[in-house]
């Protein structure tokens, strides 16, 4: 490790262990809207740790919520150096969606089997279509405490990007990672000639 590295990292990890420790104060202890948040299906039980692109891969494809829990708000093209004409629709929640996500949102580091998953509040979806077949789903969450029943404990500050991206075309979306952008993952049979 050169000294530019310690000087950039420690920093860095200082300020990120400081903001949880504030942000565990900002918790909200009780559901704001009454309502009881639908939690996902199942979880997803087998996967590989992150390859070379960060991303956590799950062959058996990730649970993601149906478009059903969604109301749909705008559609249109969306611009990309591809063979195919990629098409975004954007859709906001009818109801309390929650996604389930691995807890470590650090993507430089693999899976951590002692960090519990984090339950993400949906506040929006873009799915990402090529030919009409969904390759990528773009969420954004807000860190939310649920309990066992789905209900929302808590609320806290944290709002991360969510991405999932089905790699081969085959309808199982893959492919994980937490992003700081809202950019579809385009797979590279759509960008390749």
């Amino acid at each position: 490790m050169n000294i530019f590295t310690s000087v950039t990292i420690v920093p860095l990890l200082l300020s990120v262990v400081f903001g949880a420790s504030c942000q565990s104060q900002r918790a909200v202890t009780q559901n704001e809207s009454g309502r009881k948040a639908r939690p996902p299906d199942v979880s997803p039980t087998a996967f590989n740790p992150r390859d070379s692109r960060n991303e956590l891969i799950n062959e058996a494809g990730w649970v993601l919520p149906q478009l059903s829990s969604f109301q749909e708000k705008s559609r249109g093209e969306y611009k990309a150096k591809a063979i195919a004409k990629i098409e975004q629709t954007y859709y906001v929640p009818l109801s309390d969606v929650i996604q389930t996500a691995d807890g470590n949102t650090f993507n430089e580091v693999g899976m951590d089997p002692d960090i519990e998953t984090k339950s993400w509040l949906i506040r929006y979806l873009k799915v990402f279509s090529a030919d009409g077949q969904p390759f990528c789903y773009v969420m954004r969450g807000n860190l939310v405490d649920v309990d066992a029943s789905g209900e929302i404990k808590g609320r806290q500050a944290m709002s991360i990007i969510l991405v999932y991206s089905d790699r081969d075309g085959d309808g199982r979306f893959e492919s994980f990672e937490y992003s700081g952008s809202e950019a579809p993952l385009i797979p590279g049979r759509l960008t390749e000639r």
